[in-house]
């Protein structure tokens, strides 16, 4: 809310102090440069700080809140990739007839065991780049359009929360993705293979 400055100070009853004073820069000024000006000007009497440094700690809180939020999906990864395992053990259980003609003209567990890792990878491969496009384009509409606003319009620098397509971040899910997907996928793999052959 803003008020005139005799309003104010008459209803805080005090006719001689300011808590604090904004100061607008243009669109291209320099804010470190315009910060270090109003220091040489007042000296350390006064605390000069930008936007962000009045609520470093809101944007720190953004920052784990990725980092959280990237341990929470990776549980839900964990959780979903007992599907896949469901899913390949069904197969393997279905073609045991198959596997066994395969042993019979030849082909060695590794060589079997093989074929249904490449199935399995094939298959958490596909969700994990469906999902990184989906993502990807879900954070290019939040770049574009801000759908996802802060519920304080007005309190923060921007309205709209902040996203960023970093090529660390789709690193870090395929790694990821593929490790989780190692444990649940070769694990079954050779269960099945050897109770079958």
């Amino acid at each position: 809310m803003l008020v005139p400055l005799s309003f104010a100070r008459n209803l805080l009853e005090n006719d001689r102090i300011a808590s604090a004073i904004e100061v607008k820069l243009k669109p291209d000024a320099s804010i470190a440069k315009a910060q270090q000006r109003i220091i040489g000007l007042f000296g350390d009497a006064f605390e000069v700080k930008d936007a962000y440094q009045q609520k470093a700690f809101y944007f720190r809180m953004l920052k784990y809140e990725k980092w959280v939020g990237f341990m929470i999906l990776a549980f839900v990864l964990l959780v979903a990739s007992f599907n896949v395992v469901g899913s390949l053990s069904m197969l393997m259980i279905e073609k045991k007839n198959d596997m066994s003609i395969l042993h019979n003209m030849g082909a060695d567990q590794s060589l079997i065991g093989r074929i249904f890792i490449i199935q399995g990878w094939i298959i958490v491969l596909a969700g994990a780049f469906a999902g990184m496009i989906a993502g990807a384009a879900l954070c290019l509409l939040q770049m574009l359009t801000g759908f996802v606003p802060f519920s304080t319009s007005g309190s923060f620098v921007v309205d709209a929360y902040p996203v960023a397509l970093r090529a660390t971040d789709f690193v870090m899910i395929l790694l990821s993705v593929t490790f989780i997907s190692l444990i649940t996928i070769y694990l079954p793999v050779k269960y099945f293979v050897k109770k079958y052959l």
